[in-house]
């Protein structure tokens, strides 16, 4: 059929319609067409085990005895002066022995004796044995969970006089670890939602979940108020929330909400942009609907680390959408063998996209009047003044010499936007 000029369109613009594969025979919406990806787990908690308890300490050893001191030389008889006194024998380990005592009395008219040799001195007593290191118990200041004992965590609570705010180690309050969905302090394990997640002290990023950044925030627990170093969980709308070496990437479902965390990139794997089949092939553990390394965006601005980046929906939930980069396309020859230009949805922009991903097994020309198997995603459902004429797949486009299936012409279409108000015009192939 030929296609009426576009200022025509406005009243007989052949429409373009998605019919979508569903697991039942009926058709879908373009919003179903659109793959999704499964959602990531939730962060698990990184934060450091608890230090083993020390031993007590040894007993240290007794002191030697003293040994006596030598007694004098008796006197000599006939006027010889009396002999030396032998010292006192060496002391037992501890104290020295004594000096020996003094010479012997002077015989009847004699010399005095000599005064007897020192005792020698005692060997000292042995160190005792030092014990292993006792870890902090229950009461014990503390800056993290790594510095408490068995059954307790480092929690915030008054000080004995109840004037100020500490960190103490405290027996377990909760179940539930940092980084888990709470409503109030008795659900965690250190005592304390933040935010509408279990935090924990902090001294850094390593004592938080991936999830969380350690943060100076502010704590109220009755009338006394201190601001501490925490682990705060919160969603991440692109990387530059997170810390260092951390990327947002961890998709988390809960109910209806779907919300993207921060997690710590893993040492092998894909840079963003690259091809992959699993989440383990990237760096960032997503590996997004259209198989490419991804993380979560705000803007195509997050994007710019890779080729042609733009950034589009990779999971919702009803009104619920996390975005994520991928590479942006207008024909099938700007993807990497194996792919093609397919269709996606920018819910935050209102419109539809085309990046490059696994096409479909229905090549461009074919009938998709039953069901939309097509290489892009796109049927394209033709009409000639409100009567359907034929429905074909088709791709996007630049320029006629772009099209393939038999398709030679090159035109705008129109489709309705993600939020179903209005109108927005892409190019694809079409037959005359």
């Amino acid at each position: 059929m030929r296609l009426l000029p576009f200022a025509s369109l406005l009243t007989f613009l052949p429409a373009l319609v998605i019919v979508a594969a569903s697991c039942s025979s009926g058709q879908a919406t373009l919003a179903d067409n659109v793959p999704q990806p499964g959602t990531g787990g939730q962060a698990g908690d990184a934060s450091a085990g608890n230090a083993g308890s020390g031993g007590a300490a040894a007993n240290g050893g007794s002191a030697g005895s003293s040994a006596a001191g030598g007694q004098g030389g008796s006197a000599a008889t006939g006027g010889q002066g009396g002999g030396a006194g032998s010292g006192g024998a060496a002391g037992q380990a501890g104290a020295g022995g004594s000096a020996g005592s003094t010479g012997g009395a002077a015989g009847t008219g004699g010399s005095s004796g000599a005064s007897g040799t020192a005792g020698g001195a005692g060997t000292a007593g042995g160190a005792g044995a030092g014990g292993t290191q006792v870890d902090a118990g229950p009461g014990n200041p503390c800056k993290s969970d790594a510095e408490c004992g068995g059954g307790t965590t480092c929690q915030i609570v008054p000080d004995a006089g109840n004037t100020q705010l500490e960190l103490r180690c405290t027996p377990i309050a909760g179940a539930n670890s940092t980084g888990t969905a709470c409503t109030n302090n008795a659900q965690c394990r250190s005592g304390l939602c933040l935010g509408g997640y279990c935090s924990t002290p902090c001294s850094g990023p390593n004592d938080c979940s991936q999830a969380g950044t350690c943060q100076q925030q502010p704590v109220t627990i009755g009338g006394l108020t201190g601001s501490f170093d925490l682990c705060v969980v919160a969603p991440c709308a692109n990387s530059k929330a997170c810390d260092p070496g951390e990327v947002c990437s961890e998709l988390h479902v809960s109910g209806t909400l779907v919300q993207a965390f921060c997690r710590q990139q893993q040492g092998a794997g894909s840079p963003l942009g690259s091809d992959c089949q699993a989440p383990g092939d990237c760096k960032s553990m997503l590996c997004s609907w259209y198989k490419t390394c991804s993380e979560v965006c705000s803007s195509d601005a997050d994007c710019a680390a890779m080729t042609s980046g733009v950034c589009i929906d990779v999971s919702s939930i009803g009104t619920s959408y996390v975005q994520a980069c991928a590479q942006g396309c207008a024909k099938v020859s700007e993807c990497a063998p194996g792919k093609s230009c397919v269709i996606s949805t920018d819910t935050k922009g209102d419109r539809h996209r085309f990046v490059c991903g696994p096409p479909g097994t229905a090549a461009t020309g074919s009938d998709c009047s039953t069901i939309n198997n097509c290489s892009s995603g796109l049927c394209l459902s033709n009409y000639v003044n409100g009567t359907l004429t034929d429905q074909i797949c088709t791709e996007p486009c630049v320029t006629a010499a772009d099209c393939h299936g038999g398709l030679t012409v090159c035109t705008n279409v129109s489709m309705t936007p993600p939020s179903g108000t209005g109108s927005q015009l892409i190019s694809v192939c079409n037959h005359p």
